[in-house]
Order: C-alpha cells, then structure tokens, then sequence
C-alpha cells in the first residue's frame, strides 16, 4: 500500500530532467515493519536457531524472537531476492535523498500494479466500502485490499459494518475535503497522516480506540495536540491524544511541537515506540518504551534522570543532532539497553558518553565526524557488535571486552592508525580492517584461535602485527614489540626497520587462505611482511631456558645409550639456530600441519622443536628457500 504514483510526478516532487523521490514517497523499512506488527500480520515467535551469545534461553532451548526482529529479517529476505528495493533503515530528517532512488520506485511500482484502484467517491458505496480492509490514498493515488483476499480472516469481517483496518494518507493534498467520515471506525489499527499539512489534531481521533500506530512523520504545520475530543463537554477538555490508550506506535518526527503535556502521555502504558523532533521533560514516564529515536532535532541535553526511568528502553538512536552536548550519568543505569546508535552528533563529547556505557549493552552503531579521532572501550562485560562507519577515527580500542565478537567497518573507515582488540573473543578478522591504507598497528593478544584469516583478500598489510592466542591482554607489547626489529643473519647483526608481525598460534589452519597468489602480492612484489615470526602449536609460555629443555628432550628420547647428557649439551651449540628475519617454528601436537604449503616458500628459517613433525615438510611446497639451514650444523653422523 506504500506505493509511488505510477503517473507523472506529483506536486510533492519537483520537476526536473530526473524524477526525484520526494519526503512522503520514502518509505522506511522501519515503518514497513510497524505497520505489519499493528496489522498483526507479524508477532513474536520462538526461534531454536542463532541464539545470540549471554541471551538468556528460554524452555526447550528456543529464543523469543521479537515482532520487529522477525520483521527485520523479513526485510532482508525480501530485498535479497529482490521483490523489495533495497531501502535504509532510516533516512535523514532533512534529507529525502534515496540512492538508487529510480530503481526503489520501480520496486514499488511493481508490487503495486495488481493492486486495486480506489477513488474517494467510492467510499460512499456502502456495498463496496464495508468490505474494505486497507485503504490507502497515498499522494492522492487510490487503492485498496478487502477482506476477500484471504479466508482465514474473514471471521473478523462483519456484514454491514465499516472494519477497515489501515487508512493511508500519507502525502494526501485535502485532509481537510476527504470523507473521513465514510472510512474511520472503532477497528482502526494503523492510521498514517504523515507529510499532510494538518496544523492540530482532529477531534474524531478520540473516537479511535483501537488505534496501535499513528504516524503525523513530516506533518510541519502540526504546532498542537490539544483540541477537545468530539462531544466533550466544557469541563472535559481532555486532548484527543490521551483517550488513545492502546497506542504502540507513535510516530511525530519533524514536528515542531514545543511539548507534550501530561495529558497527552497519559494511559500509554503500551506505547513502545516514540519518535519526536523534541524530548519533553515527561518522556521519563513513558516507563514501557522499548526504542528512543532522536534525529534531527536542536535538543542540547536530556533530563538527568530519564534514563533511571527507562528501563525497558531497546534501542537509543541519536542522528543528527549537532547541538547535542552530553547525556546524563543516568545513561549508565538503563540496565535494559541492548542497542546504541550515535551518527553524526558533532558536538557531543563522545568519549565522556563511552564511558557510561550500561552494562548489560550489546551493539555500538558510530557514524563518526570531523574532528573525534579516538574511540577507547575496555574491559565491557557484553559488548557483542561495533560498527564504525566515517573517515575520521584513527585509534580503535576494545581491549578486554571479553564477549566481543564482531567488529563491522564501512568503506568509508580509511583513516585509521592502530587497532587494539586484545581480550576480546572476536570471531573474524574483516579484510577490510588490515587493508586499511593507515594502519600501523594490529594488535591481538589473548584471542581465540582462528580458522581462518583473509591472506586471500590482501592487498597491504599493518607495520606491526601481533597475534597471540596465549599472552595477557595488557600493554606489555607497547614495550617489548615495535617496528625496530634486530635482525639476525650469519655474519652480523643488523638493525633496520621493516615490517614486523609476530604470530603464536595453536592452530596452522588460519594459513590456508595463505595462497601462492597473497604470498607474491604481499611479500616478493608488495614489500609487506619483510619480517615476521611464526610459532605454531604454542602451549602456555615459552620455557625459560630452551638449551635446558632440548637438552632433556634429547637424553629422554635418544635411541643411543652412549648419548649423555653433558654429550648432548655439546652438541647443542653446534644446532643452536639464529632466526632470520622470516622465521617458523613449529612444536605442534599435529604430525600433519594444515594450511602451510605456501608459508615455507617465502621462510628464511624454520626451527622443529619436535623431530615427529619432519614428515609434515614431504607435504609442504618444494620451494623452500633454506630449509637446509635447519641442518647446516649438525655433524652428518647425527
């Protein structure tokens, strides 16, 4: 029923040589999916698959799903295989620019076509208008679906009685002339006034008791909400607006209401879903609301204890509000918080805000801007998901936020200098993050061990890498491994600086993307990774004194009984290896390493701290560049 006119343009949008979408032609596939909920064409099911990580699991091992996160999925589904254009989630205020925007209308035109038209004087055909179910004049374009179109519901249609259930008039050119009266009854579900020029509230919206989502999005003229309902009496000056008392949904963004008065918050305990330009005072007792969308608005700060308040609170979106300074130390105790979005609030001081970070958060959404270059959150106890998006950030830490899984970067992300993602449990490198232009330093200490990594996508490669799956996530590293690295060979020791990564893994399978293509593009012609260390099938921390150890290793093992001790410390000198600037060392547990056919093809040295692993180098590419230097000085007899 959100459709674009499929005629010529009309006096909402503006003629130029290319049609543009106009304000009341876009349509969010956030309002899409409210209006299906309060259509209860979608509810809350139980899902036994993708359990997020710390949800608390519900009997028989399922996961209550909300409506609106059924929707969201259903969303997808549809863009994926395109019967939907592939619309943002939100768009902003004061701009209805659309990418795309040609193809979105064409999308719509086309699930719209088989739709019935509807022209208002039909509405007075009672044979017709009583068994209307959806109705719809969006930007004057009549249509509709009636009750016919599906059997199961018919039990709600009642002969002889108006039940439409959605009225649509958004973009509508006459509110004022439309015959409100043929289509309003006590079943309204949805009514969307959106982008009209209505400057209060009808009267007669009072009598819509049954009413779940009303939409005034873009109503500029609406400055009140305070008109008396139909048939009050002079002593009941009750606003239209409080008799709605089963509202979910309201929606009053960019409307240039000054307040909302108590009256009009009152019997809302269902309302959980408010979206206005200004936030008065009394939001706080909207104690049920379950998202917070505040974009485009000239709000400063909020009350000090609104966030104590909402406890239920979902979702906080801030969009686009460049005066916004700070929020409340209450921010900290909204205990029910799961999703913050920040974008573009230019001069909020963003680090004091990370600060207050509620406990129990799982998502960061950042749309960064000039002039905020540093982005530190360490040791959270449920951060799950950041995304970043925006030029501007050039340091990145989320050391020791232990559940934190994954980490999202726009296209846009090009500035960035240093990432430090210690602790965490992140689950996949992004190609995206170590292609990064900037980037000088990668750090990974105390992570899980990867399965794989993106060798295969590379283009560049980080100065400084450090991945470590068994040392502690502290800053130990900022002193003992930088970008000066010593260097030896067998004449000399030399200093120089180059590219550094050191690698201390359990598992070689992170190697198998590692192919002869990422080993010539990075290494032979991209100058990358000039100097690295690779330790695979670590195990706690290296022993204190190695010769000790090989030593003993030696006397336990050795298949000769004139092999003594002080013998094999003899010997040892003669095999003691001097690691070269690309160095391998293996002491797995594996006989048969995976994934490392083409790392030995650009390895200065390899060191095998176990002689069982020796048959894995049959299966390793033959073009090894010194493996002979791992014998060169053993006596031939050994």
């Amino acid at each position: 029923m959100y459709h674009h006119p499929l005629g010529g343009a009309t006096k909402h949008e503006e003629s130029t040589t290319t049609t543009t979408v106009s304000d009341s032609s876009f349509v969010t596939s956030d309002e899409l999916v409210r209006c299906w909920v309060a259509e209860g064409l979608l509810s809350s099911i139980r899902s036994p698959l993708d359990i997020p990580s710390g949800t608390h699991k519900v009997q028989n091992n399922h996961y209550c799903r909300s409506a609106y996160e059924v929707g969201r999925i259903v969303i997808h589904a549809l863009q994926e295989y395109s019967l939907l254009p592939a619309y943002p989630d939100s768009a902003p205020t004061n701009s209805p620019a659309i990418s795309s925007s040609q193809d979105a209308v064409t999308g719509l035109s086309k699930l719209a076509k088989d739709v019935p038209r509807l022209k208002q004087v039909e509405l007075s055909d009672g044979a017709k208008s009583d068994r209307l179910r959806w109705v719809s004049f969006m930007n004057d374009d009549g249509r509709h679906v009636s009750w016919d179109w599906i059997e199961q519901r018919s039990a709600e249609f009642v002969t002889g009685e108006r039940t439409i259930s959605t009225l649509i008039l958004r973009g509508c050119s006459d509110i004022s002339g439309f015959p409100l009266d043929k289509v309003l009854n006590h079943r309204l579900r949805v009514l969307d006034l959106s982008y009209t020029m209505i400057d209060t509230l009808p009267p007669w919206l009072s009598l819509l008791l049954n009413l779940l989502l009303l939409s005034l999005r873009g109503c500029s003229m609406l400055n009140k909400l305070s008109p008396p309902p139909l048939n009050s009496s002079e002593g009941n000056k009750t606003p239209a607006l409080a008799h709605l008392g089963n509202l979910q949904v309201l929606d009053m963004n960019g409307v240039p209401l000054l307040e909302l008065t108590q009256q009009d918050g009152s019997n809302k305990s269902n309302l959980h879903y408010l979206d206005l330009s200004e936030l008065p005072p009394s939001l706080a007792k909207l104690t049920n609301l379950l998202i917070l969308h505040v974009e485009g608005t000239e709000i400063i700060c909020f009350s000090d204890e609104i966030f104590e308040e909402l406890q239920r609170l979902h979702t906080l979106k801030l969009i686009n509000n460049k005066l916004l300074l700070s929020l409340p130390v209450s921010l900290s105790k909204a205990n029910g918080l799961k999703e913050l979005h920040i974008y573009n609030c230019i001069s909020l001081r963003l680090q004091f805000l990370l600060e207050l970070l509620p406990q129990y958060l799982e998502d960061i959404y950042i749309k960064a801007w000039e002039g905020f270059k540093d982005i530190e959150i360490h040791g959270h106890p449920n951060l799950t998901t950041f995304s970043l998006s925006g030029p501007w950030i050039r340091y990145l830490s989320l050391r020791g936020c232990r559940n934190f899984k994954t980490l999202n970067l726009s296209d846009d992300v090009m500035a960035l200098e240093a990432v430090d993602l210690s602790g965490t449990a992140i689950e996949e490198i992004p190609h995206i993050l170590p292609n990064q232009s900037q980037l000088k330093m990668l750090i990974l200490l105390n992570v899980p061990c990867f399965k794989r990594f993106p060798w295969h996508q590379l283009v560049r490669f980080p100065n400084v890498f450090c991945l470590d799956h068994t040392a502690d996530d502290n800053n130990e590293f900022l002193k003992t491994f930088t970008q000066q690295e010593i260097c030896a060979d067998e004449k000399q020791h030399r200093e120089k600086t180059t590219n550094t990564a050191q690698l201390k893994i359990n598992d070689s399978r992170i190697f198998h993307s590692f192919t002869a293509d990422a080993a010539r593009n990075l290494i032979t012609n991209g100058q990358f990774l000039q100097s690295f260390k690779v330790h695979i099938g670590v195990r706690g921390k290296e022993p204190l004194n190695k010769e000790v150890e090989l030593c003993s290793n030696m006397k336990k093992l050795s298949t000769y009984n004139d092999v003594h001790f002080s013998e094999a410390a003899s010997i040892v000198p003669m095999m003691k290896l001097q690691p070269r600037e690309r160095h391998v060392e293996m002491s797995a547990m594996d006989r048969y390493p995976h994934g490392l056919r083409q790392l030995p093809s650009v390895t200065h040295s390899i060191l095998l701290r176990d002689d069982a692993l020796v048959i894995c180098l049959t299966d390793l590419n033959s073009s090894l560049m010194s493996l002979e230097e791992c014998f060169s000085h053993m006596p031939y007899s050994e």
